[in-house]
């Protein structure tokens, strides 16, 4: 059975030395008074107790880097740097204690990201690299996807057509990149999810907060959108849902959205025109037509 770290893609970088990922200081904290005594005097730290006390921290930070932690146990990265607690123990040269996090939980972070991104294993085999360019087509749908993740001004990408041709590959490629970027990314199985919210729709609380996630997440990947049972066309209900949640994603700009789907932008226009000409100019020239040929349907090779 495979562990949680077996996961990452090849991409990512292996553990290195917290001193080689020192990450720039942030905003200094505004400084905090001393919380008062009951008597109205201010505590202060006597040069007596001070000087007692830093002549424990060597030791203090010592036996906190020697003690093992249990972060490996839940995501399987076993680090001997800080021995799975996640913290190196170090001294300022005034002789405090202080913590800072260790390289491993980089990893550790994009380990979690991929586990709440409900794209499990996929995210191991789906990627750039392995997605197979024996033809033109596929190249140019592979350059698109790729353009797609370097351009930072672009936040829409919509895939469609034919079956089977790849594309449910290229936007999990393309969710794997932001989720080492550090993006929090969720993967919305229309046909499933949709008939939850569906059922939630008389839970206001329920539905609001299940919708929510999918409203506010930084990177969402809507699969099969719109995929109702072979043949039918979408419901009310579902076009319904699908403006919602493509409506308010449009008015947060810095969202990305991912989106495959059986029908091309032009053809599910028949099905909601003020969903997808909406969907049409987001994407700009990152909207893709896969062309109906079952010779692309590589399940049938």
């Amino acid at each position: 059975m495979n562990r949680l770290s077996d996961l990452l893609p090849e991409a990512l970088p292996p553990d290195t030395p917290p001193e080689q990922k020192e990450r720039a200081p942030g905003p200094a904290e505004p400084e905090k008074s001393p919380e008062p005594t009951v008597e109205g005097t201010v505590l202060t730290e006597s040069p007596e107790r001070r000087e007692a006390r830093l002549r424990w921290e060597p030791r203090r930070a010592a036996f906190y880097n020697q003690a093992e932690g249990a972060r490996h146990k839940r995501d399987g990265v076993d680090c001997p740097v800080c021995r799975n607690k996640g913290y190196i123990y170090r001294l300022t040269e005034e002789g405090d204690m202080v913590s800072r996090k260790c390289g491993c939980m980089a990893k550790r972070e994009t380990l979690r990201k991929i586990r709440e991104s409900g794209l499990g294993e996929v995210i191991r085999d789906y990627t750039f690299d392995k997605f197979e360019t024996k033809e033109a087509w596929q190249r140019e749908l592979k350059e698109a996807a790729q353009a797609f993740c370097k351009d930072g001004s672009a936040g829409w990408f919509y895939i469609g057509g034919q079956v089977g041709s790849g594309k449910t590959h290229l936007c999990t490629a393309i969710c794997g990149e932001y989720i080492r970027r550090g993006y929090d990314v969720r993967y919305l199985m229309w046909a499933e999810k949709s008939k939850h919210l569906k059922a939630l729709i008389n839970d206001c609380r329920a539905y609001t907060d299940m919708m929510n996630e999918y409203k506010r997440i930084p990177v969402l990947y809507i699969d099969d959108f719109l995929k109702v049972r072979q043949g039918a066309d979408p419901s009310d209900a579902d076009l319904n849902l699908a403006f919602e949640l493509i409506n308010a994603r449009l008015l947060q700009p810095e969202k990305i959205t991912v989106i495959s789907a059986e029908k091309t932008v032009l053809e599910a226009m028949e099905y909601d025109e003020a969903t997808f000409s909406r969907i049409y100019r987001l994407c700009g020239k990152y909207n893709l037509a896969v062309g109906r040929d079952r010779g692309r349907n590589y399940r049938l090779g």
